[in-house]
């Protein structure tokens, strides 16, 4: 049986001449699209991160088909301070704040020898003083690398108070040894914890012989020890907690979690609980203000491990024995056990904290071609003893 010829008719002509126009017009659009992002430009370098996943961070959803066809457009226009490209941002970030110092050359580290760390002998001896340092490198046992976080714990272990005061990292200082003016935080890189020590005793006049080094998966992995920490955050920090979480998810080795809540806006101002990685990615947060809320957001946090630490006395024995393996220190085990027992033995513990320098002492200025902070030291050593000791003690010209 012959198929009999359908015959068309102009509306149907013209109906079809209108979706191919269409479609032409979409495939057109999308191909311009594609373009503007910059997909067919050639590769002029490589780079650290290559051939790795893009983050996946948290963004408003389209309002419309050009938004869809054209996201770098509008990711721009609503944001003209961030990067168009999130690797770029991440490029930046990383190699310009966290790791953008250059590495110190093996013959420019310097040796430190025992029992030359600048002591204060003039200090009273009823507290005890230990410098907390926090890293990024992978190995927490390695003596080079920067001290982005450093912080005074002072300890009065017969009443229980601690005093937390943190050292803005950009300070412009004198290092010792040969070394000579550099950010504080460089210290450690050019001769390890002994250098930090004798560099933080000699400018602020302290006797500071221990000390507590921790990367940052060490601090997660004590975070979580901890069953995480309640935190309130202000402004844009829940944007950027996420962003550190993508950061740590997919270029630094950091599990991810079907557990771990993605924030939102709704969680600004609020007290939110965040687990380990989190709670790092709070710390490190930089770009929405500056390096001295950056320290105080890292006296918040290790505040907060403290008091979920010192919940009970059997908590506070569990936990600094989990934290061992994390933490690179020149404390004995069985020193620390004897200073956690005789913690315990204290009536009630208090923390109250302080950042160095203080306000209306600092300015920021550029060195040398870096950013730095330059500082007046005698307000901020008297400004410092007064917050430990309620009096200043001058170090003696005799002092070691």
């Amino acid at each position: 049986m012959a198929r009999k010829k359908r015959r068309y008719s102009a509306r149907d002509q013209l109906t079809a001449s209108l979706v191919l126009v269409v479609v032409l017009g979409m495939v057109l659009m999308g191909g311009i699209g594609l373009y503007m992002t910059g997909i067919f430009d050639p590769v002029e370098a490589t780079v650290a991160l290559a051939d790795t996943e893009p983050l996946s961070l948290p963004t408003q959803p389209p309002r419309s088909l050009l938004d869809w066809l054209f996201p770098t457009a509008r990711a721009e226009e609503e944001s003209e301070t961030r990067s168009a490209s999130e690797l770029e941002a991440l490029l930046e970030d990383i190699v310009a704040e966290e790791r953008g110092e250059e590495e110190i050359a093996a013959e420019d580290r310097v040796t430190v020898e025992k029992g030359d760390l600048a002591l204060n002998q003039n200090l009273p001896d009823d507290w005890l003083n230990v410098l907390l340092m926090g890293t990024d490198s992978r190995d927490v046992n390695a003596k080079t690398g920067r001290t982005d976080v450093m912080i005074i714990a002072s300890v009065n272990l017969k009443t229980g108070e601690i005093k937390l005061s943190s050292l803005a990292r950009d300070m412009y200082v004198p290092i010792p040894n040969g070394v000579g003016e550099n950010r504080i935080n460089a210290a450690h890189a050019f001769g390890g914890p002994e250098l930090a020590l004798k560099t933080v005793n000699q400018n602020f006049e302290m006797n500071i012989q221990d000390y507590a080094l921790v990367n940052f998966a060490g601090m997660a992995s004590i975070v979580d020890a901890v069953g995480g920490v309640d935190i309130e955050l202000v402004g844009e920090e829940w944007f950027w907690i996420n962003y550190g979480v993508a950061l740590g998810e997919d270029y630094e080795g950091f599990a991810k979690s079907d557990a771990r809540r993605l924030l939102t806006e709704e969680d600004m101002d609020t007290v939110v609980h965040l687990d380990g990685l989190q709670a790092v990615a709070y710390a490190r947060i930089r770009k929405m203000d500056n390096d001295l809320q950056r320290a105080s957001r890292q006296r918040i946090l290790l505040q907060a491990i403290m008091e979920k630490a010192m919940a009970s006395k059997s908590t506070l024995v569990n936990v600094a024995l989990s934290m061992l393996p994390y933490v690179n220190t020149n404390m004995t085990p069985n020193r620390i056990m004897q200073l956690v027992l005789q913690f315990l033995a204290a009536d009630s513990f208090s923390f109250t904290e302080m950042s160095i320098p203080v306000e209306g002492t600092y300015r920021n200025e550029t060195v040398n071609e870096m950013q730095v902070i330059t500082f007046d030291q005698a307000q901020n050593n008297q400004a410092l003893h007064n917050f430990i000791y309620g009096a200043y003690y001058p170090a003696s010209d005799t002092a070691q």
